[in-house]
């Protein structure tokens, strides 16, 4: 069953170091590397406690 992806969202690494994110998928949590400065497109739904806690830190920027 495929569940409908509503938006796509920019996550962007601010910070100097790589991260290593989870995101939370309906398969299960999958983890992903995210260099320096480096930008991915996830979905909305994807966007964990771990993700806003780093974008409340101001580490990560989340746009659409």
């Amino acid at each position: 069953m495929s569940l409908p992806i509503t938006s796509l969202k920019s996550v962007k690494n601010y910070s100097l170091q790589g991260l290593s994110l989870t995101l939370e998928t309906p398969e299960g949590p999958r983890t992903i590397w995210l260099a320096p400065k480096q930008i991915i497109k996830i979905p909305e739904e994807f966007i964990g406690n771990q993700i806003r806690n780093l974008h409340n830190r101001r580490m990560l920027q989340i746009s659409n």
